[in-house]
């Protein structure tokens, strides 16, 4: 149990949405798109001015993980993290250039 918690990247909140994405259970893939609206419109409420010095800072910083606290009652692996809970979550570069109705 140890070794699963210290090593427990595969629960990453960016990593549970994007398996959201490609569940069977249409509810869940709505959830996840439901998140990806939730952070865009989170990013794109910052200023112009804002949203440029970010997007040059962001040109020169490697993004850090880190090792999530995980539910290890889950019975289903979007609920290792509460995703609702999580500061800070930012959308997979992988979805970023992606537009709302590309996704799901």
């Amino acid at each position: 149990m140890k070794v699963l918690l210290q090593n427990a990247y595969f629960a990453h909140s960016e990593n549970v949405i994007l398996g959201m994405l490609a569940e069977d259970d249409e509810n869940i893939r709505r959830r996840a798109k439901g998140k990806f609206s939730e952070l865009r419109s989170e990013a794109s409420a910052t200023t112009d001015v804002e949203s440029s010095a970010l997007e040059s800072s962001r040109k020169h910083v490697v993004r850090q993980l880190e090792v999530p606290k995980i539910n290890v009652e889950a019975t289903h692996f979007y609920e290792l993290t509460n995703l609702d809970s999580i500061k800070d979550i930012s959308q997979p570069p992988v979805v970023m250039d992606l537009d709302d109705t590309s996704i799901v």
